[in-house]
């Protein structure tokens, strides 16, 4: 099967408009390398009981597919493809090759953790490292097919990879908090509260994404879960504001920056001790590509706003639906555990600048933006 082009089973009218061959590869006679498409993106992975595991920076490129480097406390290094609907069998094992401007080579066996996701491993060889920073093209050839992705923007991307490794494994400190908490382009600390509310939720695969500036951002923090990107808008609103009120805003706002075909599903609101809440499934088809965004939104009696957003496009929305109510349920049941006056206790504490209502909760960026459009920590600038 081939690896690297099973993208056109489902989006073959996507595979078409982006440029490729019916075998799935660019549409180059020379052979031309994916193109960044997006910004890089750059998170801590973390495993059981919130110990270190490693560091993983990823990107959107124009063929469809996301190029990952992993790097571990050991400095082991692991490239991927993020391919979406491969419906990879977890533990799928396949011989790959990785060159770096065909000078540098590298043949391991790959292995698929995720239905979506194929890594090769390369060891804790520093030469790797070395030969991406300073490489152009990186290619990972499967059995039957090749992909080629420019590295043209990754160097910052690099960079924050091994800080955020130094910072994992305590070899530097991490920025204070009110360091982050202020200035352009700091990233506000995740909240203990929130990650523990994600965790209780049971959610796979949890990755934390840095929002630089959550003023300018379409949310205040962002994670990743299954493939599917998660974020949570938080702010005070007048005491005369509704959930219903907020929900029309919201549903307003998307349908503004939905140029196709629009749709909007709210449930009836709950009435919850010290806290109404809500959910809603979004859709927009523009421009051949269809974008899901499944929304919990609650109101509690101290007039604080909450709106949690999963996103994705293509086939992956039942993984944002059960992001969403997974969360919705933990909400439910910390409400229930609440005395009446009381908000839940989980809900997170974002230090957000105060703005309007329409402005706080609506969101910023078109409706059917991809989940690799992210917030960056690392935004791509040429090399």
């Amino acid at each position: 099967m081939p690896l690297l082009s099973c993208i056109r089973k489902s989006l073959a009218t996507l595979v078409l408009a982006a440029g490729f061959l019916p075998l799935g590869l660019q549409a180059a006679s020379d052979n031309a390398p994916a193109q960044l498409k997006g910004r890089w993106v750059v998170g801590m992975i973390q495993g059981e009981k919130g110990a270190f595991a490693y560091c993983l920076a990823r990107a959107p490129y124009n063929n469809g597919l996301q190029l990952a480097i992993a790097l571990s406390g050991k400095r082991e290094v692991n490239i991927g493809v993020v391919v979406p609907e491969a419906g990879f069998s977890g533990g799928d094992k396949y011989p790959m090759a990785v060159s770096i401007d065909g000078n540098f080579k590298r043949e391991h066996i790959g292995v698929a953790p995720q239905p979506e996701l194929i890594m090769v491993p390369l060891g804790s060889d520093s030469s790797v490292m070395g030969a991406l920073k300073k490489g152009k093209v990186l290619s990972i050839e499967g059995p039957e097919d090749l992909a080629a992705f420019s590295l043209k923007g990754s160097d910052k991307a690099l960079g924050s990879l091994q800080q955020c490794v130094d910072i994992g494994t305590g070899k530097i400190k991490p920025p204070k908090s009110e360091q982050m908490a202020t200035g352009k382009g700091k990233a506000s600390p995740f909240p203990p509260s929130l990650l523990k509310l994600l965790k209780a939720a049971g959610l796979k695969s949890l990755e934390i994404i840095p929002v630089p500036d959550p003023e300018h951002a379409p949310v205040d923090f962002a994670w990743r879960t299954e493939g599917v990107l998660g974020g949570l808008r938080e702010r005070p609103v007048p005491e005369d504001v509704t959930l219903e009120k907020m929900s029309s805003l919201i549903e307003d706002s998307y349908k503004k920056q939905c140029k196709g075909m629009f749709t909007a599903d709210f449930t009836p609101p709950e009435e919850l001790p010290g806290v109404h809440l809500r959910t809603a499934n979004i859709s927009c088809q523009m421009e051949g590509k269809y974008a899901s965004i499944a929304l919990l939104l609650y109101l509690t009696d101290t007039h604080l706003f909450s709106l949690f957003m999963h996103e994705t496009e293509g086939g992956q929305k039942e993984k944002a639906f059960h992001a969403r109510d997974a969360i919705a349920a933990q909400i439910r049941k910390l409400a229930k555990q609440q005395k009446p006056s009381a908000a839940p206790a989980a809900a997170p504490v974002a230090a957000a600048p105060s703005a309007p209502p329409a402005e706080a909760a609506a969101p910023a960026t078109p409706a059917p933006a991809p989940a690799a459009s992210a917030p960056p920590s690392a935004p791509a600038s040429g090399k």
